[in-house]
């Protein structure tokens, strides 16, 4: 029979108990993607420090223990330290004894969410199912133009006229690894583990030697979650879909006075992706401080040929869709002036984590012992 800490470690709202002096005494897993840090890092330190706005005040708490009533609000704005923007939030607060209170938080904001993710993905789904049909359509027609260009080379025989079936060669190639692009990893996935943090650091070191980057002074910010465990699936594929989000980040700061771009990693528990709910997910942040996404790009930025750039080719973020979602997770979006935020959520295979984390401290131990 699973314990009464077991149950609330599955609920979706975040819970809290805090003593009369403010400070956390325990948290859920609901709770620790609420303000992005976890139960061992907050526990007896003031609720207040992890907050950058927390419109209920600790006479709040105490009013609460001396009259051992439940308190509740609705729909209050309330932002996380390190968030760029608040949160809608409902709130209770209940009696615990007369030494603690239960803080119920549930935000408003990730059930809007939830509809806007599921919209983009069936969206992708449908535009996947266009792009494979169009796929086969186009590559029938490029073979067989690849193929009569190289009899007609055979049979030419000056330098110069030559050059033209090579053009027509090279351009069928062009349009068949375009189309391969635009299917993404269409193969067996290779489900190797890997650490994400050793990917963005690839990411990161490639973007610092683009030429845009050194001219622009573009500064690069790290924030890490060190608790993150691997994951399962292909690091190159990973690492270009990475590549291809920031590669847009540096397009945007083109033109921003200071620009700025800030990669945070954190853990998020229960999380929907497509209808399905994961018992965790890595979410791998990519911020600039550019200008807004247009509104009504924003939730089409991922499909193929749709780009807010002026010399965008509206390939590179359908691509790194395609490849998150084929390894299961799903790359979201939230803009605004001067702030521009990408989502890379990864279901985390716990099984697989665990699994290796045994083996390696079983050849540790075998080391030991020789």
């Amino acid at each position: 029979m699973p314990s009464a800490i077991d149950i609330l470690n599955q609920m979706n709202v975040a819970v809290f108990t805090v003593n009369r002096n403010h400070q956390i005494t325990f948290m859920n897993y609901a709770a620790e993607s609420l303000i992005g840090h976890s139960r061992l890092q907050t526990l007896d330190h003031d609720l207040d420090e992890f907050f950058d706005l927390f419109p209920i005040e600790p006479e709040t708490f105490n009013s609460v223990l001396e009259s051992y009533q439940s308190f509740t609000l609705r729909e209050i704005a309330m932002k996380p330290l390190g968030q760029q923007k608040s949160i809608r939030v409902n709130v209770s607060l209940s009696p615990l004894d007369d030494a603690e209170v239960l803080l119920e938080v549930e935000p408003m904001d990730r059930i809007l969410q939830i509809s806007r993710e599921d919209l983009i993905y069936s969206s992708l789904n449908a535009s996947k199912s266009l792009i494979r049909g169009l796929a086969h359509e186009i590559r029938n027609p490029l073979g067989g133009i690849r193929g009569a260009a190289q009899l007609l080379d055979r049979e030419l025989r000056t330098v110069d006229q030559r050059e033209f079936t090579k053009v027509i060669i090279d351009e069928s190639d062009r349009l068949h690894k375009l189309v391969d692009r635009l299917l993404g990893p269409t193969n067996n996935l290779k489900h190797e583990l890997f650490n994400i943090h050793e990917v963005i650091e690839r990411v990161l070191k490639l973007s610092s030697l683009d030429e845009r980057s050194k001219q622009l002074g573009i500064v690069m910010h790290r924030d890490y979650d060190p608790s993150l465990p691997e994951t399962d699936g292909e690091a190159d594929y990973i690492l270009q879909a990475i590549l291809n989000i920031v590669t847009n980040a540096l397009d945007a700061l083109e033109d921003t006075p200071d620009p700025h771009l800030i990669v945070r990693t954190k853990i998020v528990r229960h999380f929907t992706i497509g209808g399905t709910q994961h018992r965790i997910c890595m979410d791998v942040q990519i911020e600039n401080n550019g200008p807004m996404i247009p509104p009504e790009l924003q939730h089409q930025i991922f499909l193929p040929l749709i780009s807010a750039k002026k010399r965008g080719s509206g390939l590179g973020l359908a691509i790194a869709q395609n490849i998150i979602q084929a390894h299961g997770g799903l790359i979201s979006c939230e803009s605004e002036p001067s702030y521009t935020r990408f989502h890379v959520y990864l279901p985390v295979n716990t099984e697989n984590s665990a699994n290796n984390e045994h083996e390696q401290q079983n050849e540790t131990n075998l080391d030991c012992r020789r």
